[in-house]
C-alpha cells in the first residue's frame, strides 16, 4: 500500500473540516516550485482544490458550488472545448495584467470597463469583449494615456487574430448566456462551467500570489471583483 500523508483542509465554501490522504510519492515528484495541487470532492458536496507545499503544508484553496461532474452535460465538440480554453487563457493573461495596470486603472475611472472586458471573457463573450476593448482604447487615447491604449491594443489584436483564426466558427456558442427562467437543470448546467471557469481563473491567481509575480492583497481584491461579477447579465 503506497504511503500517505494526513493532510487537515477547511473547505473554503462552508468551513466543514476533514482530513485528506495525500500520496507522499505525489508531492516528492511534484513541480520545482514545490507546489502541488490537489482536487477533490469533500465531504461536504463541494468540489475543492487546494494548493500543497512540500511539507503538506495547505498553502491556498476554493471550492465551487457545484461540480460539472454532479450534473448531465450535453455533447460539446472538441473545437468548442479548445476554443473555449483558448478564451480562457487569454482572460487569465488579461486579468493578470490589469492588476498590474490597477491604480492607473482607477485614476482613470475605467474599472467598470475592465470589469465587463474581464466578465465577458470568463463567459466566453468574445464579440462583447472586442467591442468594450475598442471602446477602451479609444478613451486611452482621448485622454493622453498613449502607453495604456497600446496595451489594450496589443491585447485586443491578439483576441483579433485568435478570430480570424477561427473562420466560420459559431462564437456564441461558447456564451455563457443568462439562464434566468430556464429549467432548473439548464441553469445548474450553465451555472456550473461558469462557476469551473471562474476556478481556473482564481487558481491561477493563487498560484501567481504565491509565487509573489501577483501583490496578495491586490490578487484577493481582484478575486472579489470577479466573484461579484457572477450574476451581472449586462
Amino acid at each position: 500500500m503506497e504511503e500517505t500523508h494526513k493532510v487537515h483542509i477547511t473547505c473554503p465554501a462552508c468551513k466543514q473540516s476533514q482530513d485528506v490522504k495525500i500520496p507522499i510519492s505525489v508531492m516528492e515528484n511534484g513541480p520545482e516550485t514545490g507546489l502541488v495541487t490537489i482536487s477533490f470532492k469533500s465531504d461536504c458536496g463541494h468540489a475543492c482544490q487546494v494548493f500543497i507545499d512540500k511539507k503538506f503544508k495547505v498553502r491556498g484553496g476554493q471550492c465551487a458550488d457545484i461540480s460539472i461532474e454532479d450534473i448531465e452535460v450535453e455533447t460539446i465538440s472538441q473545437d468548442m472545448l479548445q476554443v473555449g480554453e483558448i478564451v480562457l487563457r487569454f482572460a487569465m493573461d488579461v486579468i493578470k495584467q490589469d492588476i498590474e495596470d490597477a491604480e492607473l486603472i482607477e485614476s482613470i475611472s475605467a474599472q467598470e470597463k475592465i470589469d465587463q472586458i474581464e466578465n465577458a471573457l470568463i463567459r466566453g463573450d468574445v464579440k462583447k469583449a472586442v467591442k468594450v476593448f475598442v471602446n477602451l482604447r479609444k478613451f486611452a487615447k482621448e485622454i493622453g494615456e498613449d502607453k495604456y491604449a497600446a496595451r489594450i491594443d496589443r491585447q485586443l489584436n491578439l483576441l483579433n487574430k485568435l478570430i480570424d483564426k477561427k473562420v466560420g466558427f459559431d462564437w456564441d456558442s461558447i456564451v455563457l448566456r443568462d439562464y434566468s427562467g430556464v429549467p432548473e437543470h439548464e441553469f445548474a448546467r450553465a451555472r456550473a462551467l461558469h462557476y469551473e471557469r471562474l476556478r481556473q481563473v482564481m487558481a491561477e491567481l493563487e498560484y501567481q500570489a504565491i509565487q509573489e509575480t501577483l501583490p496578495r492583497e491586490a490578487v484577493e481584491q481582484k478575486k472579489m471583483r470577479l466573484l461579484g461579477l457572477i450574476d451581472d447579465d449586462e
